[in-house]
């Protein structure tokens, strides 16, 4: 929530934003497999670095989708030595495996078709909402 405050302020005062650090990629690609590891919910960190680096919404797509594969990937050992694969959760998966194809195609459709304005409007609403859940959550 605070990056988005931030991103506001700077594009209100017409502040030039300063080109992110290599450390920080680094930093928050971390912090984005640790809470994905523990809470499933990976994708703040990483966004908050991606967003900055203003790529076009075609490379930001592929990059998040190969980065959340590669996580994705990773926890299935820790998971099964920690006996937390559920088989029953891997029947729906596979059952809606064939979806994965149609999901993929029309996200880099949108990513084509709409301007780089509105992607990254969309990707930041997304990640407000994901902020307020969170948020929402702690407080619960």
């Amino acid at each position: 929530m605070l990056f988005l405050i931030q991103m506001l302020v700077t594009s209100h005062f017409d502040l030039r934003e300063a080109k992110p650090y290599p450390w920080l990629g680094r930093l928050m690609g971390l912090m984005s497999g640790f809470t994905g590891f523990l809470a499933h919910n990976g994708g703040p960190p990483i966004t908050i670095f991606m967003l900055r680096e203003k790529l076009l919404p075609m490379a930001y797509a592929s990059t998040l989708g190969i980065f959340f594969t590669f996580i994705n990937f990773g926890k299935l050992g820790p998971y099964a030595y920690l006996d937390l694969l559920n088989f029953k959760e891997l029947a729906t998966s596979m059952i809606l495996l064939p979806c994965v194809p149609v999901g993929v195609y029309l996200g880099f459709y949108l990513a084509e078709k709409i301007s780089t304005k509105w992607y990254y409007r969309i990707v930041q609403f997304f990640l407000l909402a994901a902020s307020i859940k969170l948020i929402t959550d702690g407080l619960i």
